[in-house]
């Protein structure tokens, strides 16, 4: 088994934790968590892990998973990165009607940047601590992202 990390600027994951709980806490956003679990496995295995950045992944979503299956060893397959809209069964179990984001999932044919409006977190001190706190655990887990050129990591 290869660990993995997906990760995303913790200014948009407090700004879509806050639009559904107003009251998320430092813990619920989770990098600290995150990166204690990383280096725990850097350390493990004497390598770091896989780092894909969501930002990688939404504007060359081909490079991007190129580069990761690079990472852990299996076939790149271009055709698996497009799919035709409609109900998915992987994530069934959730139920219909349950919200934007299955929504938006039953619709997709792809990997996409979707577009979202959610207020600045500038204007919440509580949430701007959130984000301040958390960047740092992020900014380390971000200098070991795959350099989506290379297929390695940076």
């Amino acid at each position: 088994m290869t660990h993995s990390f997906l990760i995303r600027d913790p200014y948009k994951v407090i700004q879509g934790l806050a639009n559904h709980w107003p009251d998320c806490s430092f813990e619920e956003v989770g990098l600290e968590s995150l990166a204690r679990l990383f280096d725990h496995i850097a350390e493990r295995n004497g390598a770091a892990p896989p780092v894909m950045a969501s930002a990688d992944l939404l504007a060359n979503p081909a490079a991007t998973t190129r580069a990761y299956c690079e990472a852990v060893g299996i076939e790149f397959i271009a055709d698996a990165l497009e799919w035709e809209p409609g109900e998915r069964k992987e994530v069934s179990w959730y139920g219909k009607g349950t919200g934007p984001w299955h929504d938006t999932l039953r619709q997709s044919s792809g990997i996409k940047p979707q577009e979202t409006s959610y207020p600045p977190l500038e204007n919440h001190a509580r949430l701007m601590d959130l984000y301040e706190r958390s960047r740092p655990y992020y900014e380390h887990l971000l200098a070991h992202k795959l350099d989506i050129s290379t297929g390695e990591a940076a």
